[in-house]
């Protein structure tokens, strides 16, 4: 069987959308199924072919008739999925809940992986008979992320804090809750990702007890040491849910609105509004986190958010071909 892959690599959208795309490759490469990407640019494609696989550019699409043809990309447009239609024999696209396109009626298949999906959202949308795949069942989870779930465990005391807003972070929150946690005194390590743009936002006593990293790649390693991450409301908490990793997670955008009321409801992890900074809720949320209560988010977020989204769609996609 052929799968083709269309990933976004654009600096814009960051490795999120090509990480997944590998994640859902992997599951297909284990069922000896042949793999390749197509892109719009090179940018990122050497972690393609790090990772064992050919990539070709869009333009020589029509070189090869695939049986599975996956994109993840936001700038689609009915045109483009008429041009990759004709290319392959199944359609999948890959979508965060927002759709963009007003209408879509050339994917077969469409893939939500977002916990609080609703298969509701596409109604009147894509074509009746669509195949929607929707819901925290199909995660298509970086594969770091669960190579550390196995191996992450509870700490008996916090000593190493995280705190990041992503690529796409305002400053402000990371500028605010780095202050906090600078002046509490509780951790050893405060590691602060997109921090650099911080040092000269911040007195140099406060940047003297805090580590400004850059944006990485390898998030996962900093994840291994942390006790606690402070994150925005964004697929960041389903990475730190299968973990384990206990986090506090603020709304920063209107698109993080249902995530948010998802970690509130579930309590998988702790859902704070944006005044918990200021009023001392963020502090006191902190301090209650001993040993027992981090267990239980851990406990409680690996039994909620799995790392077997991947497996599950490869094996869905397989059987509609066959």
């Amino acid at each position: 069987m052929n799968v083709a892959i269309y990933a976004s690599t654009g600096t814009k959208v960051g490795l999120g959308h090509l990480k997944r795309c590998l994640s859902i490759a992997e599951e297909f490469k284990k069922l000896s199924q042949n793999i390749e990407f197509l892109l719009d640019n090179i940018i990122f494609s050497h972690l393609i072919s790090e990772s064992g696989y050919s990539f070709k550019h869009i333009t020589s699409l029509n070189t090869k008739k695939y049986d599975i043809l996956i994109t993840d990309k936001y700038e689609l447009d009915e045109e483009v999925l008429k041009f990759l239609k004709k290319n392959c024999r199944i359609l999948v696209r890959l979508d965060d809940g927002y759709p963009l396109l007003l209408k879509d009626q050339m994917s077969d298949v469409i893939i939500n992986g977002n916990p609080y999906g609703n298969v509701n959202t596409y109604e009147g949308i894509v074509k009746k008979d669509c195949y929607l795949l929707v819901g925290k069942e199909f995660i298509p989870m970086d594969q770091k992320f669960c190579k550390l779930r196995s191996s992450y465990k509870i700490r008996n005391e916090i000593k190493n804090a995280t705190i990041t807003f992503g690529a796409s972070d305002d400053v402000k929150y990371s500028e605010e809750i780095s202050m906090e946690l600078s002046s509490q005194n509780i951790f050893a390590n405060i590691y602060v990702l997109n921090g650099k743009i911080l040092k000269n936002r911040l007195n140099p006593k406060t940047t003297s007890k805090l580590k400004l990293l850059s944006i990485i790649n390898n998030i996962h390693k900093i994840f291994a040491i942390s006790d606690i991450v402070i994150c925005s409301s964004s697929s960041t908490c389903w990475q730190l849910a299968t973990i384990g990793l206990p986090f506090i997670t603020f709304k920063t955008a209107d698109n993080q609105t249902l995530g948010f009321k998802y970690i509130k409801e579930t309590g998988i992890g702790i859902a704070l509004e944006e005044d918990a900074i200021n009023n001392g809720l963020l502090k006191t949320k902190i301090k209650n986190l001993d040993k027992t209560k981090r267990q239980y988010l851990y406990e409680k977020s690996r039994s909620d958010i799995d790392c077997n989204g991947s497996k599950r769609i490869a094996d869905k996609l397989i059987a509609l071909v066959n």
